[in-house]
């Protein structure tokens, strides 16, 4: 069972909990003697794993080349004619 402490209100004050801490009791001594540490050292590795995991996720992704792949230049825009066909058919629309 977890600490009082760490428990919320609604377990703290539940009912059935003499009951929920009678049945972990019961199957705690049916475990065998080291299974805690084994369960512990389990949760302790796959807790290892997931901060290592996370750790590679968000690690900054590197710059690309900028001989490689290089943005084009700035892009001017439309040109006097594709401005005008497109107010064109904005008109056309309204």
């Amino acid at each position: 069972m977890p600490k009082e402490s760490d428990q919320p209100d609604i377990v703290k004050k539940a009912h059935t909990l003499r009951y929920v801490a009678e049945g972990a009791g019961l199957i705690r001594s049916l475990l065998p003697s080291d299974a805690l540490d084994k369960g512990a050292a389990a949760a302790a590795d796959a807790k290892a794993q997931v901060e290592q995991a996370l750790t590679n996720q968000v690690a900054p992704a590197p710059s690309p080349d900028p001989a490689k792949g290089a943005a084009p230049g700035p892009n001017p825009g439309y040109n006097a004619g594709e401005r005008k066909d497109l107010d064109r058919l904005i008109k056309s629309n309204e």
